[in-house]
């Protein structure tokens, strides 16, 4: 007969035997528990688990208070306390499954370790729910969710998004989350998609509407129904990465840093400090095996002016770095580094070697830039919504995207109708596109809150203007050309 909840409370404040473990394992083997899930509920990195099961000591009234409280009833049903995370922990790896998550989290760390850590440090914060995930289950104690550390209440506030959505959708729509969850924790693949889509949820649910998501139940194209005041409204998520649109990929950035790091420490291709400029002579999409040929090209005679099928590479010294190398002067050197304009905003990495450095800049065969890049995002997301209910595209800039959304937020302060107020008049007007999309209410522009340094005052007759979202700010821009009447307190 199973052992209950009493019982083991009971047993667990005994003196450590032989018995405590092995009940503790038929507890575990009774709710159908793996040793992570298990450890979850609990409270405790898997690898105390394992060694309490093996016979080691362990802390009998706090392990199982811990799994008291995993069991007791959520209070807030948007909000996230902090007593309240090892249950929200455990019930996301309950719905996920831990072998799942464990999978994806191996899989990341074997890419990750064959990087150095100043490549790997190109993948920016599109990785920050796998370390902190590693930060829950092995720090001490373990499963704890420290509120000063905004990266731990970021990831936490994700798992508490998921379970909350969880809660809301159709056990198919269930199946379709868990697979969407899953997919996204791959090492090509990025978690910060979905941290939106959770985030407008959370946004629409505290302005007391019922929000169902469409595509998870097989009811849209688009992300979000929202049953507001005025009617319901579709809303189709799109997060703005430096990813998107861009014709060099952080995959590809990373893999050519990578060889360019290892053929210049092992040789450096020439004797002084210098930046190589790698142009691209057609879509990387194109091209094959782009790390072999340059590391062929940094190994020939012709590095410093290398002519192939797929890129051209050109040597640019520097003599001014180095001075400022022998002289120790590393503050303006890395000044004079991210201010030079042979750099400017391309993918770059620098390498240090033999007293010598080094720089790799990508450029793409034609230049991309971000207006163009969202007025394609906006007219997509429109054309996703079914077109018979009035509907907000929601873009959220995260990464290197977010300094020019910056840049576009204040450059639509100046009274001149530019900025956001272009890119939303290029994808939306009329005479733009013969398709129509005067179902589209507004296009709701966000970034992480820390991004914006300053609040632009807008001028009357501009068509911006404010909102506030429970993520940070938005800034709302207004369709003119839309049907419906202006949704009012969204």
């Amino acid at each position: 007969m199973p052992i209950s909840v009493e019982e083991l409370h009971d047993l667990l404040g005994r003196p450590r035997t032989d018995d405590v473990a092995k009940t503790l394992k038929e507890w575990r083997a009774h709710h159908g528990y793996s040793q992570a899930e298990a450890a979850a509920q609990l409270g405790i990195s898997v690898r105390t688990l394992q060694g309490w099961e093996a016979g080691r000591p362990m802390p009998y009234p706090t392990l199982l208070q811990r799994a008291v409280d995993t069991t007791a009833p959520a209070h807030d049903q948007q909000g996230l306390a902090q007593s309240q995370f090892p249950r929200e922990f455990a019930g996301f790896v309950d719905f996920i499954g831990a072998s799942d998550i464990d999978s994806a989290l191996r899989k990341l760390r074997q890419k990750l370790e064959a990087l150095s850590p100043s490549i790997r440090s190109l993948f920016g914060d599109r990785f920050y729910f796998h370390d902190q995930w590693d930060r829950f289950t092995d720090g001490s104690p373990a499963f704890h969710l420290d509120l000063a550390d905004l990266q731990a209440v970021r990831a936490a506030s994700l798992i508490a998004g998921i379970n909350r959505i969880r809660s809301t959708l159709s056990p198919q729509g269930q199946t379709r989350l868990r697979s969407m969850v899953i997919d996204n924790l791959k090492p090509d693949r990025d978690i910060r998609q979905i941290e939106h889509e959770i985030r407008c949820f959370m946004h629409f649910s505290r302005k007391q509407c019922t929000v169902v998501f469409a595509d998870l139940e097989g009811i849209g194209n688009f992300d979000l129904i929202v049953d507001s005041p005025t009617g319901p409204i579709e809303v189709e998520c799109k997060t703005v990465t430096e990813d998107t649109g861009s014709q060099i990929k952080v995959e590809l950035n990373v893999d050519l840093s990578e060889t360019f790091r290892t053929c210049v420490l092992k040789s450096p291709p020439v004797e002084g400090t210098g930046l190589f400029v790698l142009t691209f002579k057609r879509p990387t999409a194109e091209c094959r095996h782009l790390a072999r040929h340059l590391k062929e090209a940094l190994g020939g005679n012709t590095a410093t002016a290398f002519d192939g099928q797929d890129f051209s590479l050109q040597f640019v010294a520097k003599p001014a770095w180095q001075a400022l190398l022998d002289a120790g002067q590393n503050d303006e050197l890395r000044r004079q580094i991210l201010a030079d304009p042979e750099i400017g905003d391309e993918a770059r990495c620098i390498v240090k070697a033999q007293n010598h450095l080094f720089g790799l800049v990508l450029r793409p065969h034609k230049p991309t830039t971000l207006s163009q890049r969202v007025i394609k995002i906006i007219k997509e997301a429109a054309d996703q919504c079914s077109r018979q209910n009035p509907c907000i595209v929601w873009l959220h800039f995260v990464g290197l995207a977010e300094r020019d959304f910056v840049a576009l937020a204040e450059f639509s302060s100046d009274g001149k109708g530019t900025g956001l107020n272009a890119l939303v008049a290029n994808a939306l007007h009329p005479d733009a596109s013969p398709t129509d999309r005067t179902h589209v209410e507004r296009i709701r522009f966000s970034a992480s809150p820390d991004a914006l340094s300053r609040h632009p005052a807008f001028d009357s007759n501009l068509l911006l203007s404010r909102a506030v979202s429970v993520g940070g700010t938005t800034y709302d821009v207004p369709n003119p050309y839309c049907r419906t009447p202006p949704i009012v307190d969204i």
